[in-house]
């Protein structure tokens, strides 16, 4: 593990197995670097499912950003829980008294919720402070998907490009204004 600025713990790379409930979606495995004290993708690996062939299709939905985050809130706990536990004996007790009180399973629920603030306080910061850069090439994604959506083109360009439905409306109404898009497909679900 190494220590960041901030003092919170991180390994210097992991690689995380990330699997999807379900069944159409390929295993993915996200190697993770610490690159100047903050996690980086640096690799990508599709696996195939048993009995499948791998497939251009199962590489485009893998959902990178999605996965990314995930990789990175897990990674975020368990430096977290790491953190706890060197402090010995008592770290030890507070970490088996959150997971008992997750479970519903007496522990202690004050100490539990300090440390699902904790948590989540890390991981937004870790993931959600992020702006995604309108480029062209995100234009053009948000053209193509919007063309081929049949129904809730809106939705569609959210649901592909895994963003808010804000902010998949933003990207459509630039794509708009640059001449990308004509078409004006009704929104409906």
């Amino acid at each position: 593990m190494t220590a960041r600025k901030d003092g919170t713990s991180w390994p210097s790379w992991v690689n995380v197995l990330i699997l999807s409930d379900s069944p159409a979606e390929s295993p993915v495995v996200l190697r993770i670097e610490l690159e100047h004290d903050e996690p980086v993708l640096t690799a990508i690996t599709v696996l195939r499912r048993p009995g499948k062939s791998l497939r251009s299709s199962a590489v485009r939905d893998a959902a990178v950003r999605r996965l990314t985050d995930q990789a990175v809130s897990a990674l975020v706990e368990a430096g977290l829980v790491t953190d706890l536990l060197t402090r010995g004996e008592a770290g030890i007790e507070a970490v088996a008294s959150i997971i008992y009180a997750r479970m519903g399973q007496g522990g202690d629920p004050e100490m539990a919720a300090t440390f699902d603030a904790e948590l989540a306080r890390r991981q937004s910061e870790a993931t959600g402070n992020r702006r995604r850069t309108i480029t062209a090439q995100l234009l053009e994604d948000v053209r193509s998907i919007y063309l081929k959506a049949e129904h809730a083109p809106t939705r569609a360009v959210a649901e592909q490009l895994h963003t808010s439905h804000r902010n998949a409306t933003r990207w459509i109404a630039e794509a708009r204004q640059r001449g990308l898009l004509t078409e004006n497909k009704e929104d409906s679900e």
